[in-house]
């Protein structure tokens, strides 16, 4: 891939660079620099580097950090004989293919890939980039340092597992009291050819003051089976991380046969201020799209289709705030959101369909446990199918603590049993909701519910 930069700098200088198994080319001139290389587009210089003072040749020493991936790391030096300038710094970066991978979907390419994640640790983190082509490995690849894993798109670039140990892991901890930053996962295909394949990508981070892993986004990658009857346990496992992302992403469970048994997304963890956002992602044949565990707070899903047994699942083991749940569509067997000891949360603007299946509990929402301040605003419900057990949505009544100050506005509900079923909950409000071909708008076991225009 080719790529091209410009950027200002006051001087003249050609530099010729070798960096681990591929070769830089920069040419500068006065007022600028044009850098000519085998890497993929995203890895450019820096355009705050102060500018290079030597002429005539030099050579490149040092680390290479990817422009706006991965920050923090220290700058690079030009070398002109005794003297030196600080120059720019861009991503030390190994392809896989350059350590022995074929891609053809026949060769075992284990052995290639563990040596270029050891190459990508020994340098201290990097890229990793996988060309187009199927990738055959047989065994848990593990990076333990700062990394970005690119590929050519999830259509082109398909690693597949044939075993059962798991297939990404990134495992960070703590490095002189700060934190390892994690980068990227994009463009590339998880599949697994067994069943309970462990999870597609874990990244995970040890615990502690000031050791919660950072700045983690996967985005365009699919997980899926790569033969019926297999599926991954989780599409992605986070564990302690913090301000992560995943977007633009494809799972897919198990087909066909009894329940699903594939997880889209876990996160847990054991404490500190955190922010997950899922966004514009579809979830097929899951178990559940997304299942918050541990003492995880602060998690936006938004902009998600699911097709599958659950939707959104958070079982937090003390009560935890932030859930935001908006503008997705659920067509569900079981709940679509199911919030036990979940706080400060918010589900507006979604489209719930219910789906016929196997299920114990059937609602669209379901809120219980040590809950306070929920709000369930704007949501459309709509059961066509004729099922005789569909509660639109479920207040209290089955998990250990009592739901408080729970506010059901402006919701439309058509075709269910009982539109809102509040039983063990205390100061509801349920607000100008509407109701169509509902047989009991509202089933109030509460205390001190507040209603406003029920029919």
């Amino acid at each position: 891939m080719h790529e091209k930069s410009r950027f200002r700098q006051p001087s003249t200088t050609l530099i010729t660079v070798s960096v681990g198994l591929c070769l830089l080319a920069l040419t500068s001139r006065p007022g600028w620099t044009q850098l000519q290389s085998t890497l993929p587009a995203f890895v450019r210089l820096q355009t705050s580097t102060p500018g290079l003072t030597d002429q005539g040749n030099a050579h490149l020493s040092g680390t290479l950090i990817a422009n706006e991936l991965v920050t923090g790391a220290q700058g690079v030096r030009f070398q002109d004989g005794s003297r030196q300038s600080r120059a720019t710094s861009v991503t030390s970066y190994f392809n896989v293919s350059s350590f022995g991978a074929k891609g053809d979907g026949l060769t075992d390419d284990t052995s290639a890939f563990m040596a270029a994640a050891g190459a990508l640790n020994a340098a201290g983190g990097g890229t990793l980039f996988v060309p187009r082509g199927t990738y055959l490995i047989a065994s848990q690849i593990v990076v333990t340092s700062s990394a970005n894993f690119v590929g050519e798109g999830p259509q082109v670039t398909r690693l597949v597992w044939t075993a059962t140990q798991g297939g990404l892991r990134c495992s960070f901890g703590p490095e002189g009291g700060r934190t390892r930053l994690t980068a990227t996962v994009t463009g590339m295909t998880f599949a697994t050819k067994t069943p309970d394949g462990g999870s597609g990508l874990t990244i995970e981070s040890s615990v502690g003051a000031g050791n919660i892993g950072k700045s983690v986004l996967v985005s365009n990658c699919h997980f899926t089976q790569d033969v019926d009857g297999a599926y991954w346990s989780n599409g992605i496992s986070m564990t302690n991380m913090r301000d992560t992302t995943v977007r633009d992403c494809d799972f897919r469970g198990k087909e066909g046969g009894a329940l699903p048994s594939m997880t889209g997304i876990t996160i847990g963890g054991d404490g500190g201020v955190t922010t997950h956002l899922v966004n514009n992602c579809t979830f097929a044949g899951t178990a559940a799209s997304l299942h918050v565990i541990g003492e995880v707070e602060g998690v936006v899903f938004s902009e998600c289709v699911t097709i599958g047994h659950k939707g959104v699942v958070w079982d937090t083991a003390h009560p935890r705030p932030g859930l935001f749940v908006a503008d997705c569509h659920f067509d569900t067997v079981s709940p679509g959101i199911e919030a036990w000891n979940c706080s400060e949360s918010v589900i507006h603007h979604n489209l719930f369909y219910p789906r016929d299946g196997a299920s114990s509990f059937r609602a669209s929402i379901y809120v219980d446990g040590q809950v306070t301040d929920c709000r369930i605003v704007g949501n459309k419900f709509d059961q066509h199918l004729g099922l005789n057990d569909y509660n639109a949505i479920v207040i209290g009544g089955f998990k250990s603590g009592t739901p408080r100050y729970t506010r059901i506005e402006g919701n439309t509900i058509s075709g269910a049993v009982n539109g809102i079923w509040i039983q063990d909950a205390v100061d509801t409000y349920v607000l100008d909701n509407s109701y169509r071909f509902t047989s009991t708008p509202m089933f109030d076991q509460g205390s001190n519910t507040r209603v406003r225009n029920l029919p």
